[in-house]
């Protein structure tokens, strides 16, 4: 009678288990069915939209934070004006990540929270919030983007990231 080493055990273990799985999958996503391809805005996109911000914003004699992100909320650009304190840069940022991740306006989360008395803390996790002035952006039905602009009230926060959207609805030709 033969015996084995652990090791060799191990590996013979772990070549029978790789055949296994290589075999049970019929390709090259999981269940058989074709991967999904998602879309995202990208950094010369997110730049045009800042630079659009930007621009209203020094016609309009103010300074504003915006941060652009893509689908899951990570920063694709973002740009500090001259002149803004240090707590819109973390809103601006806050405002990007939940448009992306609720998919909807932040205004909109922050009239939810009001209308039916619940805390923002509601949601579980401290980057949610519920000022104006994220939006998310989308084509065709699909999140691609959202913008966050922060610095000045909610509703020019609201109305400078709406026209950030509008900037890369134009070149796009959405």
């Amino acid at each position: 009678m033969r015996v084995l080493s652990p090791t060799l055990v191990l590996r013979r273990s772990f070549k029978e288990l790789f055949a296994l799985t290589i075999g049970f999958f019929p390709g090259p996503c999981f269940n058989g069915n074709p991967m999904k391809t998602s879309h995202s805005i990208d950094y010369s996109e997110a730049k045009k939209i800042v630079d659009a911000i930007v621009t209203k914003a020094m016609a309009l004699q103010k300074a504003v934070v915006i941060a652009v992100a893509d689908p899951h909320g990570d920063l694709l650009a973002f740009a500090r004006m001259d002149g803004v304190g240090l707590p819109p840069m973390q809103i601006a940022m806050n405002k990007a990540w939940t448009a992306a991740r609720l998919r909807k306006p932040t205004k909109n989360v922050g009239d939810r929270l009001q209308k039916e008395g619940f805390d923002i803390a509601y949601y579980g996790d401290p980057r949610i919030v519920g000022w104006g002035g994220g939006i998310p952006l989308f084509k065709d039905g699909e999140l691609v983007g959202a913008i966050g602009v922060s610095g000045l009230s909610s509703e020019e926060d609201v109305e400078l990231a709406e026209l950030g959207a509008k900037a890369l609805e134009k070149l796009l030709l959405w």
